[in-house]
């Protein structure tokens, strides 16, 4: 279970009717700290007496399909980047209205970092004198962003990464055929349970990674490979993100080598690493990490996705070979 003890100390609460009016659930996106929210909100109005959340209840039925009355969750709206004012107004009249079918009507705000100032002055009220059935629950990346005034009458959580032996135990739970990769998961997502999801649910992932970091290792031996690099991003260009990622982690390795580092992201690929390695410099590697991150940032510039990978991938074998200018004066 992700965040056992801290779930369990949360249900303690519920227990022991010792529920606060307020809470701040903090910690690096893709953490669980929205899962753990909706958890705890599911658990405060389950109608069993023992486990909790039970998930079969009427009450964790109408959580799960988004129907509980007395549940709401407070968003930004389409297209914006804040949360309003206007929102948290509405959110303040509706909370002194009493639940419909429970004994507490919850208000979770998932991103209370797009809180601008003026909507969390509009909370303060409902935070200094809350009616007795109300629970308010705030997820921030960065808690830092919240005025003092809010955090104070709050009660805060702080979500760590996972240690490397929970994300092993989670992976032979839940995902038995991946074990192989634990060590490649962990590292990758330096124990955040998100980025964790992200590559087992994505059935592709593992094995697109080794395609291309297949490709990745050959970007030594001509201008060609690095075309053939660009064409598989561009066919998978719906994993972008992931690959990507895959793509950084393996140059980062690369340029760690270089520097005689060894706690490498890619492990598994050790061998190919350190080959690859004897046909780059220390300057190259270091100059293909740079630029892969940069170019990541003028990707708006180009008219289509083709144009801004083969440019990218070109870059890279520019630098892994030594044949660009773009440090030359």
């Amino acid at each position: 279970m992700i965040h056992k003890k801290l779930k369990q100390s949360l249900n303690k609460l519920i227990d022991n009717g010792q529920v606060f009016h307020a809470y701040i659930f903090e910690g690096p996106e893709g953490i669980g700290k929205r899962t753990l929210a909706r958890d705890f909100a599911m658990a405060l109005h389950c109608e069993r007496q023992d486990v909790k959340p039970c998930g079969v209840c009427p009450s964790c039925i109408k959580h799960k399909t988004g129907n509980h009355p007395d549940y709401f969750e407070i968003q930004p709206e389409k297209d914006k980047k804040n949360i309003s004012v206007d929102k948290i107004r509405a959110m303040c009249d509706e909370m002194y209205i009493r639940p419909i079918l429970s004994d507490w009507k919850i208000f979770f705000i998932p991103v209370a970092d797009l809180l601008e100032a003026p909507a969390q002055n509009a909370m303060l009220k409902v935070f200094e004198e809350p009616p007795e059935y109300a629970v308010i629950i705030l997820a921030a990346s960065n808690a830092s962003r919240l005025l003092d005034t809010i955090k104070s009458r709050a009660v805060m959580y702080r979500l760590n990464p996972l240690s490397k032996d929970e994300i092993k135990q989670y992976v032979s739970e839940e995902y038995p055929d991946k074990q192989s990769f634990s060590d490649f998961i962990y590292d990758f997502s330096g124990g955040i349970i998100g980025k964790v999801e992200i590559l087992l649910k994505n059935k592709e992932a593992l094995d697109k990674r080794k395609e291309l970091l297949k490709l990745l290792s050959g970007l030594h031996k001509g201008r060609f490979e690095a075309l053939k690099m660009a064409d598989f991003l561009t066919e998978n260009q719906e994993n972008e993100a992931l690959l990507y990622e895959f793509a950084l982690s393996y140059l980062r390795d690369l340029a760690l080598l270089k520097q005689g580092g060894e706690n490498l992201i890619n492990s598994d690929f050790k061998e190919s690493l350190y080959t690859f390695s004897k046909e780059v410099s220390a300057k190259g590697a270091a100059r293909a990490l740079f630029v892969m991150a940069e170019k990541r940032k003028d990707k708006s510039k180009y008219a289509n996705y083709n144009l801004w990978i083969t440019d990218l991938v070109i870059s890279i074998w520019e630098e892994i070979n030594d044949k660009s200018n773009r440090n030359k004066v």
